[in-house]
């Protein structure tokens, strides 16, 4: 063993001894006390590994260390990264630290824990630099004062020495950086320019749930059961969201304690999946990879480089067309509620429109005449909360990311009358705008391009270059 490496291995483990002193005597001496104590330790000196291989690394030090000093930990005790895990993509995200090469995975320091930062390389910034160079500008969008959004995206994007999204041309409206580019009325002309509005309901369905609306609280569960639906009509949809919701709240389940992501889902939103049953579109729950993405992840690889393949980014839900299983949409789920809270910036604010804009990208490339006509949306539940995000390409390269307001989900009785039609009114106008866009590509009539090269419709998403040459692993986007 080296000296830098032994080096490294005690100033660890006076990291860890550190963190052992901070382990409340109230509290059971188990693996997940430890990690909670060491969290900032950890967060501050990652280093780009892969996070699985980085949180192996430390529970073998923890272990390691704990049996040199004759202390048995539990091995069933399982230890949550996911506070950890979402700090380090959201600091990735900023730019508040960054990834350098594993050959720096020893250094560490008690005295003071610097964040390593994780910075474009030359080669990033120009590959970025040369694309939007390399834009045709009189495809370019131009405002009524004569500003050309594509231009005042690249200022931002060479301006950046951490990946954004202005990096991919997408334009996340609601961000404030873009006020230094654009002035109010500029901005209103942005996010108003073709802009998708909520659609118009079904009139049986808005009847149904005015009349839900004006019941008095006490008469609402006979209300809701009072007619027995057809289980493929939007009603029985509704009455089945209503009854599971006051079964919730009455048995207790609120506020949100000792439930797991995918709990949640399966019996507080259960909603969102039940409203695809009939429809023209799938919904497929539980964490997997999107297609689109790891198409286009994988779509400058070529069989002389020795880059991994990428298995693209996960989701928590994926919409696809039935009959084509094409992806026209996704959604995150957060046990995590609140306002701008770290989990949204990282899923909402920087996963989620990737995984869009590869959808709206990989649609296009067989069909560009819908390029301008296309909204591709995104549901992210936050706890109680869920948003309605879209995302579409309205004029020249940009790509726009905006949503609709919050709507909560009731979490007591009283809540249920007034927070359901606001609900459930969203979730079935994602479904509605989803089935738009298959209508949309259904009626496209593009002919295929035969020959030897395919034009780009649209830029795909920038990915830093990541190479590694070990065989029969693949790398999975954040």
């Amino acid at each position: 063993m080296s000296s830098s490496s032994s080096q490294a291995d005690n100033t660890y483990d006076s990291v860890i001894e550190l963190a052992l002193q901070l382990v409340p005597r109230d509290a059971n001496f188990t693996l997940s006390t430890i990690i909670n104590c060491l969290h900032d330790d950890i967060v501050d000196v990652y280093n780009g590994d892969e996070f699985d291989n980085y949180r192996r690394s430390w529970i073998r030090r923890v272990f390691s260390f704990c049996r040199s000093k004759g202390t048995d930990l539990p091995n069933s005790q399982k230890a949550n990264w996911d506070k950890i895990s979402a700090t380090i993509i959201d600091r990735l995200v900023s730019g508040v630290i960054s990834t350098t090469s594993s050959s720096s995975s020893n250094s560490i320091s008690t005295d003071d824990a610097v964040p390593v930062k994780h910075k474009l390389t030359n080669q990033d910034k120009q590959k970025i630099k040369n694309m939007y160079i390399g834009l045709d500008k009189t495809k370019m969008w131009k405002l009524s004062t004569g500003k050309v959004v594509e231009e005042e995206m690249m200022k931002l994007a060479i301006s950046k020495d951490h990946e954004h999204l202005c990096h991919s041309l997408i334009m996340d409206v609601r961000d404030r950086c873009w006020n230094d580019y654009f002035s109010p009325a500029e901005m209103e002309e942005i996010k108003s320019y073709k802009a998708l509005q909520l659609p118009v309901l079904p009139s049986n369905v808005t009847t149904y749930m005015e009349e839900l609306l004006n019941t008095p609280r006490d008469q609402l569960y006979t209300k809701v059961n009072e007619v027995t639906f057809a289980p493929n009509t939007h009603e029985y949809w509704i009455q089945d969201s209503y009854n599971n919701a006051i079964r919730l709240v009455q048995s207790g389940f609120f506020p949100l304690r000792d439930v797991t992501e995918q709990g949640m889902g399966r019996r507080m939103w259960s909603c969102v999946d039940k409203c695809f049953d009939f429809a023209a579109v799938r919904c497929v729950t539980r964490e997997k990879c999107s297609k689109a993405s790891t198409d286009a992840a994988n779509s400058v690889r070529s069989p002389s480089d020795c880059s991994r393949q990428q298995t693209g980014r996960k989701m928590d839900y994926l919409f696809k067309i039935k009959e084509s299983d094409i992806e026209i949409s996704c959604g995150e789920c957060a046990l995590v509620g609140g306002v701008n809270t770290r989990k949204e910036f990282r899923d909402a604010g920087f996963k989620m429109p990737k995984v869009m804009k590869d959808m709206l990208g990989k649609i296009v490339s067989t069909s560009p005449g819908v390029l301008h006509r296309l909204h591709i949306s995104g549901l992210f539940i936050a706890a109680e909360t869920l948003t309605l995000y879209l995302l579409d390409s309205p004029q020249g390269y940009v790509t726009r990311y905006d949503a609709f307001n919050s709507v909560s989900y009731p979490v007591t009785e009283a809540m249920i009358r007034s927070k359901m039609p606001a609900l459930l009114t969203m979730i079935l106008s994602s479904r509605i705008m989803m089935e738009n866009v298959k209508i949309i590509i259904d009626e496209d009539e593009s002919l295929p391009i035969l020959g030897r090269f395919m034009p780009v419709v649209m830029e795909p998403c920038f990915a830093p270059v990541r190479v590694n040459c070990k065989k029969g692993k693949a790398v999975v986007l954040l």
